[in-house]
């Protein structure tokens, strides 16, 4: 063991997995394609196990902060705890990251995230008594495949491509402003694009999982890793999406413990540390 006092100067990786469950077993449902086939209770007491987990990303810190309480009266313990041991009222997790991918932002957001699939698409834009400028846009429901023939036809007039409008990854763009009568329409045929990612915010409720950390020691060379086994996100307050340097993201959980069979302590995280040449 060492037990040297050295200064934590790096960087690491943070992983999200599937979470425990409260007696110490892999809850697989909260995180699909983390593996069916994790037991659905404890093999080994003695020790906790961390599933597979998802690379979300560089991490600049990792912060835990506890609210214990110390009894001031005599503790009645259970056979093997220690008497008079600090009672938890909580402990919260925050974890500063760089990296806004699409399955991230779904955390971020408290959202879904799903991809788009090419397909063929008309969409009919209600345009009456409409009066636009210029470099007005006509927005689609959904991305165009800017490699595929794009067909515009409003109701009133007959346009040209090139000449009344242009191709946009999510709509028309106006090159002449119009003014349409009532009860006109500009109907938008176009293959929408595939792979693009499309995030719904705050439709998902707050999600568990586990979370695994692990860098190395610039000062010490040595591998550090830090588990929480069972982990609430509570959505962003505030995240700036469309930043004109690099974005940051600070996620806060609420850990919550597991109490594995035979055990007369819950666990909440561990943190190892190791030489490696």
């Amino acid at each position: 063991m060492n037990r040297q006092s050295i200064a934590y100067v790096g960087r690491g990786r943070v992983h999200f997995t599937a979470p425990l469950r409260s007696n110490g077993a892999v809850d697989s449902s909260a995180a699909p394609g983390a593996g069916t086939n994790w037991p659905s209770a404890l093999l080994n007491p003695a020790s906790l196990e961390m599933p597979p987990g998802r690379y979300v990303g560089n991490a600049s810190g990792l912060v835990i902060t506890q609210q214990l309480v110390l009894p001031r009266v005599a503790a009645y313990p259970r056979p093997g705890q220690a008497r008079g041991g600090p009672i938890v009222q909580s402990i919260a997790a925050t974890v500063t990251l760089y990296g806004l991918g699409a399955a991230n932002m779904a955390d971020y957001l408290s959202g879904v995230w799903s991809e788009s699939v090419g397909r063929t698409v008309t969409n009919r834009i209600f345009a009456g008594g409409a009066r636009l400028v210029s470099d007005s846009m006509l927005f689609t429901a959904e991305p165009i495949d800017l490699s595929q023939p794009v067909q515009v036809i409003p109701s009133w007039a007959s346009w040209i491509e090139g000449e009344h409008w242009t191709a946009d990854a999510f709509g028309v763009r106006l090159m002449k402003g119009f003014s349409a009568p009532l009860g006109a329409y500009v109907d938008i045929s176009y293959r929408s694009a595939s792979g693009v990612d499309v995030v719904e915010g705050l439709i998902r409720p707050s999600r568990t999982l586990g979370i695994v950390y692990h860098g190395v020691n610039a000062v010490s060379s040595r591998h550090v890793r830090a588990d929480i086994y069972r982990a609430q996100l509570n959505p962003v307050q505030a995240a700036d999406l469309l930043s004109d340097g690099i974005s940051v993201v600070n996620l806060n959980f609420n850990i919550e413990p597991v109490l594995a069979p035979l055990q007369v302590r819950p666990r909440w995280y561990r943190i190892m540390s190791a030489n490696y040449a």
